[in-house]
């Protein structure tokens, strides 16, 4: 099934995670690390976090309960302390998404959090517009339930009107990705942009291999258009990521590579010059500078995308025959997706003088 929603959560997704505020303050007080995230685990359903998340209990009551739940762990915190922690920073690369995304599917937040103290007061500017741009927003302390209840994933896909199957749902947390995954959602685990960022690629060569397997023309054709859906929504600087991932054209497994994959993605993406030493058919190995723009997958190999200073064109080298890689830290001459375009340049006319010859051998 094609997908029609995409679900997020709010703090740890669309912001920074509130745990890296909680880091900073446990090292200010001398707390063990974790300890703030302890206290929340300890009876999950019923604790102080889970009422106010809830609205069963106010902000004051919340101040006395943590407080008394946090000295029986063996140091007491203030409610109230742990709450002014957690407005993080905004990530306006997840808003750029969001703004694009809205335009061709669905989109919904489901946030775990409380009512302010104080009704009066003016929301965060910032935060109420990005509300904005969502189709559905559900937040545990209105409705009355909280995540990781199955019953909260299904109030939104019930107002988006969607099948749980046709959904993508980001949280940071494991624990509220197990029911929309029970459910049939498709779930990513939010740890960094760049993190995310590998997943979409993952994402998308599984996508574009089916893509391209002519065989199956209505399956091919449904990739496709999941392709250009995704494609579309995001913004310029993911958008040049997700065409790093757009050649496959067979699924078995390529051989184990010599280097970690890893030390070939980040110079590709920090758009610098890669150092490799390389073996070719007969063994020999030879250094070589390459400017390296997309790793795909073509025949049985993973390969990797580059222009050869060596011959100085476009070259395909495989990931396996790679011997050893150092980003030299000196930046591409041309920016990643001129290469990019101008390497599917080639490939496309390639293509047509081979087509053409067979036509006029035929």
């Amino acid at each position: 099934m094609a997908i029609e929603a995409v679900i997020w959560d709010f703090g740890g997704v669309i912001s920074d995670s509130p745990f890296d505020a909680f880091l900073r303050f446990e090292r200010e007080r001398g707390l063990p690390e974790g300890f703030l995230r302890s206290v929340n685990a300890r009876n999950p359903d019923d604790n102080a976090w889970a009422l106010i998340e809830r609205s069963a209990c106010t902000a004051a009551e919340f101040d006395e309960l943590f407080a008394a739940e946090s000295a029986a762990l063996g140091h007491e915190v203030r409610g109230a302390e742990v709450l002014a922690l957690l407005d993080g920073a905004i990530r306006p690369e997840m808003v750029e998404a969001l703004r694009r995304l809205r335009e061709r599917l669905k989109i919904g937040c489901i946030t775990n959090n409380f009512l302010r103290a104080d009704p009066d007061a003016p929301p965060m500017t910032d935060k109420a517009e990005i509300m904005g741009l969502f189709h559905h927003v559900i937040e545990s302390a209105r409705a009355g339930v909280r995540k990781p209840d199955p019953r909260i994933y299904r109030m939104m896909t019930e107002a988006l009107e969607v099948e749980p199957r046709a959904c993508i749902y980001l949280d940071d947390l494991g624990i509220n990705l197990k029911p929309a995954r029970a459910m049939g959602m498709h779930t990513i685990k939010v740890m960094s942009p760049g993190q995310a960022l590998d997943e979409l690629e993952a994402l998308v060569v599984g996508s574009g291999w089916v893509a391209r397997q002519r065989d199956d023309f209505r399956l091919s054709q449904a990739a496709g258009n999941a392709l250009s859906k995704i494609a579309a929504v995001l913004p310029p600087n993911l958008r040049d990521q997700l065409d790093a991932a757009s050649l496959v054209v067979n699924s078995r497994r390529p051989p184990a590579p010599a280097v970690d994959p890893g030390i070939l993605r980040d110079p590709i993406r920090k758009e610098q010059k890669l150092q490799i030493a390389y073996r070719d058919d007969a063994g020999r190995d030879t250094e070589r500078v390459i400017w390296p723009f997309v790793i795909a997958f073509y025949e049985e190999r993973k390969i990797v995308g580059a222009w050869g200073e060596l011959r100085n064109n476009f070259r395909h080298f495989r990931i396996d025959r790679i011997v050893s890689a150092a980003a030299t830290g000196e930046r591409l001459p041309r920016r990643r997706a001129v290469l990019l375009r101008e390497w599917r340049a080639t490939l496309e006319a390639e293509e047509a003088a081979w087509r053409n010859g067979t036509a006029a051998g035929n």
